[in-house]
């Protein structure tokens, strides 16, 4: 294993940090596991991108499996990332789908990247070396989207539209989806009416703003439940549902399972 101060490189997912980013090469066999209610199966030469460890679990490798992991602290991706018109879309896509499919090319190039971070992680000599870290994990990141934007073939999106998008998804990511989950909320935060809103969202990520709403709020709740040191009221609380039976039944319908059966499910997992 490989580690710094904001990125760790293993080859096995014999070490599990919740708490982090998590990248997947497969370089042979294949690996399984499941994310938001969705089984994924990853093959040769596939790369996965889990923005919420804690979302994930159940991960089964294949008895060949070679691979790079990559697990990379938040404010480090933060520090490193690009931000450009196309860095909203490529994160909203990851929330659906992490697995992204990779032409020898990109293979070769993904490859590369990861090579050069895990050399450079084991310089400990250097004394700039996060902040190199950094740069070649921003690198890394321009090749991903460059792959991913060549995938999903979108049309160009507007500096206007970004913009509104990006403001939409960074009131999510800090949090606002705790105070309200009310489309015209964040519209107003905006400074643009509901409806317009609405259009932006489904046109540049191809899902209603609601969905978006909804889907920090599981995630938010999934993330708090699985990590036990939390009791189910105060979770309850800091969601702002109005009783934990509320609570309890909303997360019921949206995951499937009641809190208390899901966290016990979990728990013991890693």
């Amino acid at each position: 294993m490989a580690e710094s101060y904001g990125i760790i490189v293993e080859t096995r997912l014999d070490n599990y940090h919740r708490d982090r980013v998590l990248h997947i090469l497969c370089r042979e066999g294949g690996l399984s596991f499941t994310f938001q209610n969705t089984r994924y199966h990853v093959s040769r030469h596939e790369y996965v991108i889990i923005t919420e460890a804690a979302l994930a679990s159940e991960f089964l490798l294949s008895d060949d499996f070679s691979g790079i992991v990559l697990w990379i602290r938040h404010d480090f991706v933060s520090a490193a990332a690009i931000r450009n018109n196309y860095d909203v879309i490529g994160r909203l896509s990851l929330m659906r789908n992490p697995v992204m499919k990779l032409t020898e090319c990109d293979y070769g190039r993904c490859l590369s990247d990861l090579l050069r971070m895990q050399e450079r992680i084991a310089d400990t000599r250097h004394i700039f070396r996060d902040e190199l870290l950094a740069h070649l994990l921003a690198a890394h990141i321009l090749d991903l989207y460059d792959i991913h934007a060549r995938q999903e073939e979108k049309p160009a999106v507007s500096e206007r539209y970004a913009a509104i998008l990006h403001g939409f998804i960074d009131l999510l990511q800090n949090g606002h989806f705790l105070i309200s989950r009310d489309l015209k909320y964040y519209a107003e935060k905006l400074c643009i009416t509901a409806h317009y809103l609405a259009d932006i969202s489904r046109e540049v990520s191809g899902k209603s703003a609601g969905f978006w709403i909804e889907r920090f709020t599981i995630n938010e709740m999934v993330r708090l439940v699985v990590d036990t040191r939390m009791p189910l009221t105060e979770i309850a609380e800091k969601m702002n549902f109005k009783s934990l039976s509320h609570f309890s039944r909303y997360f019921s319908a949206k995951v499937g399972a009641a809190p208390t059966k899901y966290r016990s499910s979990v728990a013991n997992k890693y």
